[in-house]
């Protein structure tokens, strides 16, 4: 055992240039420079969506169509559980107000549909229109 330990380097015996020598390189690789957050600091640094991007945008349309489709009041978004919800499944969304969700979002999606809509019954020569009352 004794001999074994001798050959074998323990983690205070090593300094850091040397592990870098003994690495495996590849043409091509270089030294890291940058940092890397944890998941805790990267999730909690409080970066916030930009307005307009891309995921701010699926993150808006999604609470917009649970709106419309479920027919909930607008004052859903001002509730807390509801913030605290979105809050849990994506924190970097900060959620629109009220006056956003009854005022644009939800007449945009109407506006989208009703002019979906028109275009279908604007090919067809005849169409048939039932309802249940």
């Amino acid at each position: 055992m004794a001999i074994l330990q001798t050959y074998m380097p323990t983690y205070e015996n090593i300094n850091p240039p040397l592990l870098l020598k003994w690495a495996p390189q590849r043409e091509g690789d270089r030294p890291c420079t940058s940092t890397q957050l944890s998941m805790e600091g990267a999730s909690s640094n409080g970066t916030k969506y930009k307005w307009g991007s891309v995921r701010w945008k699926e993150c808006t349309e999604a609470v917009t169509t649970f709106i419309a489709k479920e027919m909930v009041a607008f004052n859903t978004v001002e509730k807390l559980s509801f913030k605290s919800s979105l809050k849990a499944l994506d924190c970097q969304y900060e959620l629109l107000s009220r006056k956003h969700f009854s005022q644009v979002a939800v007449p945009e999606i109407c506006n989208r549909l009703r002019n979906k809509i028109q275009f279908l019954i604007s090919d067809g020569p005849h169409y048939t229109l039932t309802t249940r009352g």
